[in-house]
């Protein structure tokens, strides 16, 4: 009887550890959509990723407060390093320049753009702007979703 209590107990802990695994996997894998989206810098998720691999691998009665303290503050402090420079954008400053004519590529001025390439490029653009996007991001966003 005792003899299935430890064996119950060992089946226990290992399902504990697998749930544990599974949510640092999906939490990994929110991090991971966050940068595919421009929420995140992959940098910023390499510092995210460094704090919870910390607190998985810290042993909190071996740990002094201290120490514990220092660590913590050592990671936070490399993750806010990491962050970039936020810009915001408004309808005042989101204005379009006023391109200089002689500076203008009149390559393609010949060419005509066929109406689904002109959809195309103009779902991609508002793609963009809603979610924004990069124009590349939009694009294969937009290619995606037909």
């Amino acid at each position: 009887m005792e003899e299935n209590k430890e064996e119950l107990d060992k089946l226990h802990d290992k399902m504990s550890d697998l749930r544990a695994k599974i949510d640092v996997s999906n939490f990994e894998l929110m991090l991971t959509e966050k940068v595919a989206y421009g929420n995140l810098t992959p940098a910023m998720k390499k510092k995210i990723v460094a704090i919870l691999n910390y607190f998985e691998t810290l042993n909190f009665a071996e740990t002094d407060s201290k120490t514990l303290s220092g660590d913590l503050q050592n990671l936070l402090t490399e993750f806010v390093n990491s962050i970039p420079k936020v810009i915001e954008v408004n309808e005042e400053t989101a204005t379009k320049p006023d391109h200089d004519k002689s500076n203008r590529d009149d390559t393609f001025d010949d060419f005509e753009l066929d109406p689904e390439s002109a959809a195309l490029h103009e779902s991609i653009v508002n793609s963009m702007r809603q979610n924004e996007l990069t124009y590349e991001e939009a694009f294969y966003k937009v290619v995606n979703e037909k």
